[in-house]
């Protein structure tokens, strides 16, 4: 969006110069929001690092995992991507809606303006499906790990 915004300002295509700036520029505007995105999905992960047992052999390599991904994928995001994004994409760039995008806002401006129109009606409705889920919530099970008989 920005390489696009860039070239629209100054008419012309991007020079390898200006795009490495408008690259880091964008790179510098995301990394807080997420930073804090990522810190609070591996903070959610690092109690199931203190189970013991059956918890612990099942649910440690799981926990494992996503904290090794989630920071390999901030450091390539901040590093590799921007740098490829500024050397790869030399043409002409402009930003527009897909096909899908096009679609779903096509059907979600109606159901927006007849919310605005009769929130009541859209309230009610969320009130009935928490009340549901309420419901739902005291008929589930609270035994799902196995026996393991590991020696």
């Amino acid at each position: 969006r920005h390489l696009a915004e860039r070239q629209s300002e100054l008419g012309r295509k991007l020079e390898l110069e200006e795009r490495l700036v408008t690259v880091r520029a964008s790179a510098e505007e995301m990394i807080k929001p997420s930073l804090y995105g990522q810190a609070i999905i591996i903070l959610v992960y690092v109690p199931l690092l203190t189970f013991t047992g059956v918890e612990g052999k099942m649910f440690e390599p799981m926990a494992l995992t996503v904290i090794i991904a989630l920071i390999s994928a901030f450091v390539l995001s901040l590093t590799f991507v921007p740098a490829m994004i500024a050397i790869v994409i030399t043409g002409r760039v402009t930003e527009k809606d897909n096909l899908i995008i096009r679609a779903l806002k096509a059907a979600y401006q109606p159901v927006l303006g007849a919310a605005v129109r009769a929130p009541i009606i859209f309230v009610g409705g969320a009130l009935l499906l928490l009340v549901g889920a309420g419901v739902l919530f005291t008929r589930l099970g609270t035994e799902f790990i196995p026996q393991l008989d590991e020696k």
